[in-house]
């Protein structure tokens, strides 16, 4: 990841060449996260957790300094032997008083029968303060010029800073949107799993 940082600060540097380097380091970041609110374009499918019958909270096994946004789909079952089967979004939901938590709605718990795996995949935004890796580095590759064109704009709008370019940052913000829209566009393609039922959930 500090590779990836490290490209993309030497691109942002040669618009903005009077600025620190902390500076553009802090920009990249937030503008990671933006990037990531404005499209739930960096999803992730977790490390299998264990269902446990008649729990109805559960800790999703973060893999990256990140919190879950939204559920993109959850399984049950033993998806090794393709024996499993996606729960219906109504079910369950994310549980904003605790980061990075499952919780299942109406009662709903997970029942004895069924197999012990859960398999869940969420979009995910980089923590506003991360002590570790946010992103791949594949991600941050892809979405390169989006997060590059997103912290110029930022730093372009600086009216006290010598590097200050108002028609410069215009045009980094329209080319920003250019790839929000890309990658929304990506998403919907790709599809979304909704309304599966399937019936591993207790009443």
């Amino acid at each position: 990841m500090l590779n990836s940082y490290e490209d993309l600060f030497a691109r942002v540097h040669l618009d903005v060449g009077a600025c620190s380097r902390p500076a553009i380091m802090l920009a990249l970041r937030e503008s990671l996260r933006r990037f990531c609110i404005d499209t739930d374009a960096m999803r992730v499918t977790l490390p299998a957790f264990a269902a446990v019958a008649g729990q109805a909270s559960y800790a999703l096994p973060m893999t990256l300094d990140c919190h879950a946004r939204t559920i993109e789909w959850l399984r049950q079952g033993d998806p090794v032997n393709g024996d499993s089967g996606f729960v219906n979004v109504g079910a369950y939901m994310l549980d904003r008083s605790t980061p990075n938590t499952l919780v299942f709605t109406y009662g709903r718990t997970p029942i004895a029968s069924k197999a012990n795996i859960f398999l869940a995949r969420v979009s995910l935004i980089p923590n506003i303060h991360p002590t570790g890796i946010e992103a791949d580095e594949f991600f941050v590759e892809q979405w390169s010029e989006a997060i590059c064109q997103s912290a110029r704009a930022y730093l372009k709008n600086q009216k006290t800073a010598s590097w200050y370019d108002p028609q410069g940052s215009v045009e980094c913000t329209r080319d920003y949107w250019m790839h929000v829209g890309r990658a929304r566009l990506s998403n919907f393609t790709q599809g979304r799993v909704m309304n599966f039922v399937a019936d591993d959930i207790g009443d």
